[in-house]
């Protein structure tokens, strides 16, 4: 699968949300800098029950357990 977007896993966004179950993946350009691709498209949100986008963000937030 090919991904449209790129964000530091640093940000508090869907993309790097555990509650978010869109298509995303790590990227390693270097141990200092991880990078999660996405495609910015609606996927289910568990803490909200209802669809969002990797872009957004909220105070439900909780870090993605595949990131170091």
């Amino acid at each position: 699968m090919t991904f449209s977007t790129a964000t530091d896993a640093k940000r508090v966004m869907c993309a790097t949300c555990q509650y978010w179950h869109g298509p995303r993946e790590l990227q390693f350009i270097s141990c200092a800098s991880p990078r999660v691709r996405y495609n910015n498209i609606s996927a289910h949100c568990t803490a909200w029950n209802a669809n969002r986008s990797g872009a957004f963000s909220c105070n439900r937030y909780k870090r993605w357990v595949e990131l170091p």
